[in-house]
């Protein structure tokens, strides 16, 4: 199935940057040249596949936890990263798998973190991003083809790292959306938290003046520091951080 993956080409410039791959997990990583060993990436595919086996194992045993478009209770029998997925999706209202993204970049990233110890690092896995950054980093939002695509974002200074900054979209990539926004894009702390607050908030953008409604909605949550809603040529932000603009060209 094909995946827009065209914002990688303006990703991270200052950075070494590698893609792992496993099954249906692409990560793009990038840390700063001087941290980059080529043992990263055998380990990072390590990690990746120590969280799919920890997932699979217990869908196989609770095929719903899969399947559920609602959310589901988090109980004390599940393993880590099922209990974090159960946890923000049930917050949210949506089935825990709308976390699966955003929690597999920021395990992956605190991982690599602990293991090299770089101090700017970014994980990105379908459009949910986990970043550690040493600078202010200027993040422009992909919405497919709109107008307003990376041309729009935030400006995150390197205080407010770690941190997470998950999109979701309707018209761009294979994920299951219920809406047609071009992007909403949320930043927390929690990425997995980030994740489904994207999915949520994109499901209920049916058409550009949903935008406004949506964001207004998305004011009233205290764990999201940073928002962006963009349909067609209807853009809409809030949150804490400066707005960014880039030129076609950048």
């Amino acid at each position: 199935m094909f995946e827009d993956r065209r914002y990688r080409e303006h990703m991270g410039s200052r950075l070494r940057s590698f893609s792992v791959s496993f099954k249906a997990t692409d990560l793009w990583i990038g840390v700063e040249p001087e941290t980059y060993v080529p043992e990263m990436e055998g380990f990072i595919l390590n990690e990746i596949e120590k969280l799919w086996t920890e997932l699979e194992e217990y869908i196989q045993e609770h095929p719903d936890y899969k399947k559920s478009l609602e959310p589901i209770e988090p109980t004390e029998d599940m393993t880590p990263l099922v209990k974090w997925m159960a946890k923000v999706t049930h917050k949210v209202g949506l089935g825990p798998m709308a976390a699966v993204a955003g929690a597999y970049s920021q395990t992956i990233g605190m991982a690599l973190r602990e293991k090299y110890g770089p101090t700017d690092i970014v994980v990105e896995n379908g459009g949910d991003i986990w970043m550690l950054a040493s600078e202010e980093v200027s993040v422009s939002v992909f919405a497919g083809d709109s107008p307003i695509s990376e041309k729009v974002g935030f400006k995150v200074p390197a205080e407010f790292t770690p941190i997470g900054i998950c999109t979701s979209s309707g018209t761009v990539g294979p994920s299951l959306s219920f809406g047609k926004a071009d992007a909403i894009a949320i930043i927390s702390p929690d990425t997995a938290l980030a994740d489904a607050y994207a999915t949520f908030y994109c499901n209920k953008v049916q058409e550009p003046a949903d935008i406004e409604n949506v964001m207004k909605e998305i004011s009233a949550q205290e764990d999201i520091v940073g928002a962006m809603g963009i349909m067609a040529d209807q853009v809409g932000i809030l949150g804490i951080f400066e707005l960014a603009l880039f030129s076609p060209e950048a």
